[in-house]
């Protein structure tokens, strides 16, 4: 940006003296803000408010002197720069010894580019790069992820994460809780198993059915990881999906309890998956390649939460037990 310097002002100090009118209209608003006051007090005796039009104008002399003093004993002192571009230009030619610093080159109408970082900053448009929680895969251009961070005993829901390289689409919790802790197993009924999957999503697939709400099911192919692993064993029907919640087992669809354990899936709750289902249409429709990446975190998933900007589900309390229905 280039602009004039504080440091320069002409003789008559003509863009300081710009200021003086300021005041005027300052005072202007301030005698309108007390008579609307005194209007609402029900004051409305001429002389009480002549009085206190007075005090105003008092007020505002006294700031215009103090302003004036201003200029003359701190700002005209204070204005260097028109010296030392006038000594620049005649001791440019006269300077020859070569161990002299030279002056540097200053303006003689007092402008000069200055750098503001903050906009630099904006101009660059510098975006932070996102990642899985635990920094293992980067998206590229053309792909998102939905992360699943849980605690390693998964007891507890985790957050799930839309996001691609620059911005997060979709917040929520899952649960990823099984029937028993063997990930891996063909038709185990474990744990879901960490690692990425390949995505599909069927908006119809066990749609009305109590364990799987009416928002369809997002289908989950191994591709690297436990996961991987668990699909080359012939492990399948993972996904992720809504249904009943704890404590109306087959009753509601309502969201009304936390979410219940599956058999290996991930579990969120009804109305997060009438987003989620919609987001990922609308994310495949512009040809984008979603993954879903599940991931442990053995500190306290408060910690995960804060991260996020994501508060922890009300609900959601330590499942001791695990159920053998889903």
């Amino acid at each position: 940006m280039k602009y004039e310097s504080e440091w320069y002002a002409d003789e008559g100090l003509s863009k300081w003296n710009e200021v003086d009118e300021l005041f005027e209209e300052e005072k202007q608003q301030q005698k309108a803000l007390i008579e609307a006051g005194l209007d609402k007090l029900g004051i409305t005796e001429p002389y009480q408010r002549d009085f206190a039009m007075k005090k105003v104008d008092e007020a505002h002399e006294h700031v215009k002197s103090n302003w004036q003093l201003e200029k003359e004993e701190r700002i005209k002192p204070s204005l260097w720069w028109k010296k030392v571009a006038q000594a620049q230009t005649q001791n440019s030619t006269a300077n020859t010894e070569a161990n002299t610093p030279k002056l540097s080159n200053l303006s003689a109408d007092g402008k000069a580019w200055f750098i503001h970082p903050v906009a630099m900053i904006d101009y660059f448009n510098v975006i932070k790069t996102r990642t899985t929680f635990d920094e293992k895969y980067i998206p590229e251009d053309n792909e998102v992820y939905i992360n699943v961070i849980v605690p390693s005993h998964r007891g507890l829901e985790g957050p799930l994460i839309v996001f691609d390289r620059s911005e997060i689409y979709f917040k929520t919790h899952a649960l990823c809780l099984g029937t028993n802790t063997n990930r891996t197993k063909a038709s185990g009924d474990g744990d879901t198993p960490t690692g990425r999957t390949k995505t599909t999503y069927y908006p119809n697939r066990h749609k009305g059915e109590w364990s799987f709400g009416n928002y369809g099911f997002i289908e989950l192919i191994g591709d690297s990881g436990e996961f991987l692993t668990a699909t080359k064993n012939g492990r399948d029907g993972i996904g992720i999906h809504s249904g009943h919640t704890s404590g109306y087992y087959r009753k509601s669809l309502e969201d009304l309890g936390n979410l219940m354990n599956t058999h290996g899936c991930i579990r969120v709750y009804n109305e997060a998956m009438k987003e989620l289902g919609a987001l990922y249409t609308r994310l495949k429709s512009e040809g984008k390649t979603i993954y879903c990446y599940i991931e442990d975190y053995v500190g306290d998933i408060k910690d995960v939460y804060e991260y996020y900007g994501l508060a922890p589900d009300p609900k959601d309390t330590v499942r001791k037990g695990r159920v053998k229905t889903q």
